[in-house]
């Protein structure tokens, strides 16, 4: 499909489209192609593959008219890469094929010439055998069936008369033979009986002392008392080995209780700790939080004390520090030597209580700020 004509064609087959629409569609998508191209030199169409524009710098090379060296001016070009799913559903039809690498310069010349081969010599056998099959057809001789067959009758054979009479003769003598013989026989083993009965009837006169040996049934005894011993060893030792499993998991088990209880003691502790760091924390911070609160609304009294400290040029937000009164100073001396003339309005502020400075009473400084 090299033309859009064909690619039209096989869109308004698929999608039952018209073949214009088809092909003004593809026109279009092509069209919007190269203007991305243009513009940002990447186009990426998911399911289909990405379009990118690479330049192609300048390269030397020969006329092969004349043989002088040329220089090719540069240019740019499309590449495209197709997409997973474009690569698989065109190589699907030759998943079962294998990738070989080939060398450089490998001649297939021979390995060609040999298939060629290959094939007219199975192409002529194919001929040969088809030939074959002819000729045997035609060798098949056919068979007339009106000439007359031959049917052999094979006689039956008769034994001679007196073959037969001689044999008869000869099998009534051994059954002759056969009986004298039992009787013969029969009478010997009744004598054999009457004599057996005498002998016992003799010996049953006789007393019977039974002598019985006791040997084998000790050997016996023996070798069960033996087996019993060895199967109570055994159950003995297995139940040993029971009861130390037992004695093991138990102990095992005892301990796993002994330090889950440990651990969660351990954890109520921390959990105790946390709990009261966590209070004293909190308690430090309301202290904390009471005492800005405190200092706050101390700044505000400080700072609305009177018309000169709301008028003034100074903002009270602390205090700086704290001294200790000598004999005849006052508040305005403090504030003329701490902090300067025409500034002892902000000392009364801080401190709203003193009316007479005492000897080695504490004076509050403030801190003062531009407003």
């Amino acid at each position: 499909m090299g033309k859009i004509s064909d690619l039209a064609t096989f869109l308004s087959n698929k999608h039952n489209i018209k073949q214009k629409d088809a092909e003004k569609f593809i026109s279009q998508m092509f069209e919007l192609l190269g203007e991305e191209l243009k513009t940002d030199k990447l186009v990426k169409v998911k399911g289909l593959g990405t379009f990118k524009v690479t330049t192609v710098k300048n390269r030397a090379s020969v006329d092969v008219n004349t043989g002088e060296r040329i220089i090719i001016e540069g240019r740019d070009k499309i590449s495209f890469t197709p997409d997973a799913s474009m690569k698989n559903l065109v190589n699907k039809p030759f998943a079962q094929f294998e990738t070989v690498i080939l060398k450089d310069g490998v001649d297939f010349a021979e390995i060609d010439k040999k298939y060629d081969m290959e094939e007219m010599d199975e192409e002529s056998t194919e001929a040969e055998e088809s030939v074959d099959a002819v000729e045997t057809i035609d060798e098949v001789d056919t068979v007339d069936t009106n000439e007359p067959v031959e049917e052999t009758i094979s006689e039956p054979v008769t034994p001679e008369p007196n073959e037969v009479e001689q044999t008869v003769d000869e099998v009534k003598e051994e059954i002759v033979e056969d009986k004298n013989e039992n009787v013969v026989i029969e009478e010997q083993v009744g004598k054999a009986d009457i004599e057996e009965k005498e002998e016992t009837k003799e010996v049953s006169e006789e007393p019977i002392s039974p002598i019985i040996s006791t040997q084998e049934f000790e050997e016996e005894d023996e070798e069960e008392m033996k087996r019993s011993e060895e199967l109570a060893q055994k159950l003995q030792h297995t139940n040993n080995i029971v009861k130390a499993l037992c004695v093991a998991i138990a102990a095992l088990v005892l301990l796993g209780i002994i330090g889950f209880y440990s651990m969660n003691n351990k954890l109520n502790e921390k959990d105790q700790q946390i709990e009261q760091f966590v209070q004293e924390k909190q308690k430090e911070q309301e202290k904390i939080e009471a005492e800005k609160l405190k200092l706050a609304k101390e700044l505000e009294a400080y700072n609305n004390y009177d018309e000169r400290v709301i008028n003034g040029d100074y903002k009270i937000v602390g205090i700086e520090k704290e001294v200790t009164a000598v004999q005849g100073q006052t508040l305005k001396s403090i504030s003329r030597m701490e902090l300067g003339p025409g500034m002892d309005c902000y000392v009364q502020a801080v401190n709203p209580d003193i009316k007479m400075v005492l000897i080695g009473q504490q004076v509050k400084i403030p801190k003062l700020v531009h407003k």
